[in-house]
């Protein structure tokens, strides 16, 4: 499961600054170059005692990174023998999917998760790649793209976070009292602590669709409920974090002279309003935004018949 703002807002209501991070994680895997197998899957390290789980699609020339959280299956279309020039690498952010846990809070946030992307091209020898990132990893693509124009061919922002802190996000959908009354019951019940995968499932059930505005495409999803990583208290963590570093930013100013092909993907129907997607293209040189309606905070699960056939030409480099 990989959240964002709406389905965390109370979270982010009481944010507090993170500490800085750990110069531990300044330390990135060099040295060491692992080969990119059509494939291959395990736990790269990235800073000393933290390892993240990639997973490799296609040994093409064409490198691709996605930012995910347990969920790379959804993001199957872009990889494969329909697409033999590519070679997509994804990898489980840290503290999520089946990334090793971090507990240390001076070693998570948005900051190493950009520190991160640069690791990971590191780890697998990769001179350029494009990348695809949704809700704040679009945001950790983008600052990786600030830091290091000279690396990134192509970028694709999917219901990205806004291009700068303030905004104001909209009411977030409230559950059915009926669905919140279950849940208390479960919870009262113990199953949390006796069986979170069932309790992981059932907070799903209740919380995700409240994203889509195609709630029946839910079942579609990567089930995630058996990473740990996943468990809605310990995304919430993770997701305190991240978000307490991007209290005062605004990426606009360096967005302006960043020359780097870009597709933005936004539902019309997501909580977030499409302003938002707007001025990220505003605010780069090349960019062009693919408005979806009917579409909610998933738009590759909501309306994959739209959204994979216009990124795969994106990153083929045909015109959108």
């Amino acid at each position: 499961m990989t959240a964002r703002r709406g389905r965390f807002r109370r979270a982010r209501e009481v944010l507090h600054r993170a500490p800085p991070p750990s110069s531990a994680d300044a330390v990135l895997a060099a040295g060491r170059t692992l080969p990119r197998e059509d494939g291959a899957e395990g736990l790269v390290p990235v800073a000393r005692g933290v390892s993240l789980h990639y997973r490799i699609v296609g040994d093409g020339p064409e490198v691709v990174l996605v930012p995910c959280t347990g969920n790379d299956a959804d993001f199957a279309a872009i990889a494969g023998p329909d697409h033999p020039e590519r070679c997509v690498i994804f990898y489980d952010v840290r503290r999520r999917g089946r990334s090793e846990p971090v507990d240390d809070p001076t070693r998570l946030g948005f900051s190493v998760e950009v520190t991160d992307l640069e690791a990971m091209r590191q780890s697998f020898g990769v001179d350029r790649f494009a990348a695809l990132g949704w809700s704040y990893h679009a945001g950790v693509i983008a600052t990786y793209a600030i830091q290091h124009p000279e690396r990134i061919t192509r970028m694709v922002l999917a219901a990205a976070i806004p291009t700068h802190a303030g905004v104001q996000p909209l009411p977030a959908r409230e559950p059915l009292p009926a669905d919140l009354a279950r849940l208390d019951q479960l919870e009262a019940s113990g199953l949390r602590d006796r069986d979170p995968v069932a309790f992981c499932e059932a907070w799903r059930d209740v919380y995700v669709p409240l994203l889509m505005a195609v709630p029946a495409r839910y079942p579609t999803m990567a089930p995630v409920a058996d990473l740990p990583n996943e468990w809605p208290w310990n995304v919430a963590r993770s997701l305190v974090f991240v978000f307490s570093q991007l209290l005062t930013y605004d990426w606009r100013p360096h967005l302006r002279g960043l020359d780097v092909p870009t597709l933005v993907v936004h539902g019309l129907a997501d909580q977030d309003p499409v302003e938002e997607a707007r001025e990220w293209v505003q605010a780069l040189p090349d960019a062009r935004l693919l408005e979806l309606p009917a579409v909610g905070q998933f738009p590759w699960i909501e309306a994959p018949d739209r959204f994979f056939p216009a990124v795969n030409r994106f990153l083929a480099g045909e015109r959108i």
